[in-house]
């Protein structure tokens, strides 16, 4: 086989990579954004919430926030509204939502549940987080449906899974921003894998 290094050329004005492998050149064009010092591959996420409190929306918003800052815009939905179609559009999706009376994905979540049924979500990166209370017997349960149906539906888990009591504080915060970090590093590990 070949060298498979990548090598980069004239990246900032055009915006391009160029990938060495089998001795043939194969360019890909993809668009790079500047983030404090390094570059990442800004690429199609979609954010997902449901929330009954205000406190999902808050997490889902501040998600969307430090990917901003991260160098990767998302787009933001309620879930009651949301066409699941439009996650085969996405190249990542967050869902963030609560957990309603025993353990059950809250009722403005069902029809966006169901729907997962009819998608083929192979190889869809996602990440799952939400406020619940630890008070409930079935702490952020919803979670862990909606993981169980992802991942059957062979849908990729870029992080895990992350909890919050109520209230996002400091220490969620760091969680959330590590959260978004290790999103964005398990896409462009995906992307480099397809190159």
């Amino acid at each position: 086989m070949g060298d498979t290094r990548l090598t980069t050329t004239n990246v900032l004005s055009n915006h391009f990579l160029v990938a060495k492998q089998c001795e043939a050149f194969v360019y890909v064009k993809i668009k790079l954004v500047n983030t404090n010092g390094g570059f990442v591959m800004s690429k199609k996420i979609g954010i997902v919430y449901a929330s009954m409190s205000g406190r999902n929306q808050r997490v889902a918003e501040y998600l969307q926030a430090q990917l901003a800052k991260m160098g990767q815009p998302a787009t933001l939905d309620e879930i009651s509204q949301f066409d699941s179609q439009k996650l085969l559009e996405d190249d990542a999706f967050i869902v963030v939502s609560y957990t309603y009376h025993d353990g059950q994905v809250p009722d403005e979540a069902l029809d966006f549940f169901d729907d997962l049924q009819t998608l083929d979500l192979t190889g869809k990166v996602y990440a799952l987080a939400g406020s619940s209370s630890i008070e409930h017997e079935h702490f952020g349960r919803a979670l862990d449906y909606l993981d169980q149906q992802l991942a059957h539906l062979g849908a990729l888990r870029a992080t895990a899974v992350l909890k919050i009591n109520l209230d996002a504080d400091r220490a969620d915060l760091a969680r959330l921003d590590a959260f978004c970090r290790q999103l964005i590093d398990f896409m462009a590990f995906q992307q480099q894998q397809l190159v």
